[in-house]
């Protein structure tokens, strides 16, 4: 029999499958993911042939669009993209390409943590997990606590699959970003603020739907965004780029997360199209909410004048 932890709220599914390993002796070798899911099956079936995700949602005792919804940031990626059809997990061969390729995709290339969460963690369930918020591109601090997250200095691979507790000594607290800024008026807690809300899996959107809702605020400001062709046209307006402090912008572009938004490079586009939207909005309006409204409802205004 495997043993089972619960799936902590908002526990990140790649940390998790690292949790069942753990708690079952065993490594993150594909002998040994087999032998996971022998004892979690009774079966003798190839690991190659089933996706991870869909063993760690039956293992979690949840149905797979709520586990990818809840555990995973594939709902970030999939919010803004050119073909909608099949919402969240799309339809026909692409969904079958994207549950066994695109799920358990983190997109910042190391673990982030928070080192208060992960005390009171042990404190109170008695081991720590990951936090799939910690792990939004950009983001600096703990939502909950307002500490600075740390970064874990080894592949996020290695890292997702021990426990946060165990990556604490040679995890390094980021250098503290606009921390001077206050939270309601800053476009980059907005951008924090959209990101959140997308990740929940709530909308799927289209995307020249989006960058149409975005192009009709952004000229409503007064703004001239004839030269705009596409989403991350809008984001390179000097009236958009003036919203965000440089240093965090570069932080960003280290992390590999803006190569494309700010170049005509357009591989990698899935995560991109979303991260190039968050930001546009964000910077286009002086509330969260008025943002992730105009982002949703002006999109959905879009697309039926269409």
């Amino acid at each position: 029999m495997l043993v089972v932890p619960a799936p902590k709220p908002g526990e990140l599914a790649i940390g998790y499958w690292g949790a069942v390993l753990r708690w079952n002796g065993l490594s993150r070798n594909v002998a040994d993911g087999r032998q996971a899911l022998r004892l979690f099956t009774g079966q003798s079936v190839n690991f190659c042939d089933v996706p991870r995700v869909e063993l760690l949602a039956k293992i979690a005792a949840m149905d797979l669009e709520s586990y990818v919804r809840h555990h995973t940031m594939f709902p970030l990626r999939r919010a803004v993209t050119k073909d909608v059809s099949g919402g969240m997990l799309g339809q026909g061969k692409y969904r079958a390409s994207m549950i066994s390729g695109g799920t358990l995709r983190v997109p910042r290339p190391q673990a982030y943590l928070c080192q208060e969460c992960v005390r009171e963690d042990l404190g109170f369930h008695g081991y720590a997990y990951w936090r799939r918020e910690h792990q939004l591109p950009g983001q600096w601090r703990c939502d909950k606590h307002g500490a600075t997250l740390s970064r874990v200095g080894i592949s996020q691979a290695e890292a997702f699959y021990a426990s946060p507790a165990q990556m604490l000594p040679q995890a390094k607290v980021e250098s503290d970003l606009m921390f001077e800024k206050d939270a309601t008026d800053c476009a980059t807690y907005r951008f924090f603020d959209i990101c959140s809300h997308l990740l929940g899996g709530v909308v799927v959107l289209p995307l020249d739907a989006v960058f149409s809702a975005a192009k009709y605020r952004a000229e409503d400001l007064g703004i001239n965004t004839e030269a705009c062709t596409l989403v991350r046209h809008l984001l390179k307006l000097e009236e958009v780029q003036a919203c965000y402090d440089r240093r965090w912008l570069d932080a960003l572009s280290q992390e590999g997360l803006t190569r494309h938004v700010f170049s005509d490079d357009v591989s990698g586009s899935a995560m991109f199209s979303t991260l190039s939207a968050a930001l546009v909005f964000a910077a286009l309006y002086e509330t969260s909410e008025e943002a992730i409204s105009g982002m949703v409802l002006s999109t959905r205004e879009c697309t039926k004048s269409h």
